[in-house]
C-alpha cells in the first residue's frame, strides 16, 4: 500500500504525541503513529502494546528506517473496534 506523501507530510508534522492524536479522527488510514502515540490513544503501555503485537492482536509495525516502527492508522483503528478485550 502505497502513502500519499501530502498524507504522511500533514500528519507527521504535528509536534506532539497529544497534537497528533488530537487529529485521530480526522487522519487517513495510511497515516502513521509511533508507539508513544498509541500510549497517548490510551491503548496501553509500550510493554503491553509490543505484548499485543507478539499475540497477534494488534498488526506489526512498520520499520520506516533505523529506530523508527509506526503502525498504520487503520490497523490502529481496527485492534480498538475488533481487538480489545
Amino acid at each position: 500500500m502505497e502513502i500519499a506523501m501530502t498524507e504522511f507530510l500533514e500528519f507527521e508534522n504535528k509536534n506532539t504525541a497529544v497534537e497528533r492524536i488530537a487529529a485521530f479522527d480526522d487522519m487517513p488510514n495510511s497515516a502513521l503513529l509511533d508507539v508513544q502515540e498509541l500510549v497517548a490513544l490510551g491503548i496501553g503501555s509500550r510493554a503491553t502494546i509490543w505484548r499485543d503485537v507478539q499475540s497477534r492482536r494488534l498488526a506489526a509495525p512498520i520499520k520506516i528506517g533505523a529506530n523508527r516502527t509506526r503502525w498504520r492508522v487503520g490497523d490502529v483503528r481496527r485492534f480498538m473496534t475488533e481487538g480489545w478485550v
